[in-house]
């Protein structure tokens, strides 16, 4: 079976990218032109070298693999978004997007390749782009990019001037066009900062790790469960995860907060026995920088604040001048197909 790369012309090439609205596009893209250049032509970059040699090292062997599958049997496609590169005169091209379709032509034995000739505002400009559009996302083949590849082309415009690395608000603003979660920020300064060795790194722990530490370094403690209390002296002892937070000052952790507060509070009312409760924690998704304000703050005011929203409404309760267990209210979306009426709430 011919594929489509044999048996198109050139201009119906560009048609179908045209009319699937697969065209290049990005913040400061000044100009795009589609043509069919020779692989030998395109120059890839490894740091800050050029060369026409295929790299190993990045590449997700079984992707390309999958676009030559393609290629070779009549199934490759120009309905999406087809490899850019930019022109460095002489017939040289350097590729921005689209490496494990570029990989598969020459895996493939193609000597030529369709691709878009993008120019932008800035170097900058580039950049972005080259990071967000570099997920080879079709209904064939998906290159999700990582955390990784986002602290790279970060740490690539620090080394440029782009970014002042002490700034937060300079780092924030590259995040923000490289499409990144708000709540990720945090996260990624750090590694950007500790690639530059300019921060603290930072250890994550999960519960089965706290474990292990108190194992190794405190073996005195004997963990506790919701269903197993285990006290020791007096003292039960609980593992407790808490994430960087929201609220004030980014201190309030909205998910753990609640479970550390109620499950110590409830040992504590269920079991005569037991006169304190210690958590061992540790603060995950953080900075070296916020971990401290974090642990001041869950060990000075965590309990307190929420102990006085919890009164506050046992107060109003009991004045009867609210009445949630009658007045909140919950329903439910249609979810089960053959058995919910798909247009009206769920009973």
């Amino acid at each position: 079976m011919k594929n489509q790369i044999d048996c198109l012309t050139f201009q119906q090439k560009v048609d179908l990218v045209t009319s699937a609205n697969s065209t290049p596009k990005g913040e400061g893209l000044v100009s795009f032109e589609f043509k069919e250049i020779q692989c030998t032509n395109v120059l890839q970059r490894t740091g800050n070298k050029l060369t026409n040699k295929v790299r190993a090292e990045g590449i997700d062997q079984e992707k390309v693999a999958a676009f030559v599958d393609r290629i070779e049997n009549g199934q490759y496609r120009f309905i999406y978004e087809q490899p850019t590169v930019k022109d460095l005169g002489n017939n040289l091209y350097e590729l921005l997007t689209g490496e494990h379709r570029y990989q598969a032509h020459i895996a493939a034995g193609r000597e030529t390749i369709f691709v878009a000739v993008v120019k932008f505002e800035t170097e900058e400009d580039e950049m972005i782009f080259q990071s967000n559009e570099n997920n080879e996302d079709d209904e064939y083949v998906k290159a999700p990019r990582t955390q990784t590849d986002v602290v790279l082309t970060l740490s690539q415009m620090v080394d440029k001037g782009m970014i002042d690395i002490k700034d937060d608000k300079s780092i924030n603003a590259r995040l923000i066009r490289l499409q990144q979660k708000s709540n990720e920020f945090p996260l990624l300064r750090q590694r950007l900062r500790e690639k530059h060795g300019k921060i603290t790194p930072v250890k994550s722990y999960e519960d089965k790790d706290r474990r292990k530490w108190c194992e190794d370094n405190k073996p005195n403690i004997k963990f506790s469960s919701r269903t197993q209390i285990i006290p020791v002296d007096g003292v039960v002892y609980q593992s407790k995860t808490f994430k960087g937070g929201k609220g004030k000052g980014g201190l309030q952790d909205l998910d753990y907060d609640p479970r550390c507060f109620f499950d110590s509070c409830e040992v504590l009312l269920n079991n005569s026995d037991v006169r304190k409760v210690h958590n061992i924690c540790s603060v995950n998704k953080s900075t070296s920088e916020k971990i401290p304000q974090i642990r001041q703050y869950k060990q000075e005011k965590m309990m307190q604040e929420m102990l006085d929203r919890i009164l506050k409404i046992a107060e109003a309760v009991e004045e009867k001048r609210i009445f949630p267990v009658r007045d909140v209210i919950f329903d439910f979306v249609p979810q089960i197909s053959e058995v919910d009426n798909m247009e009206e709430f769920a009973s």
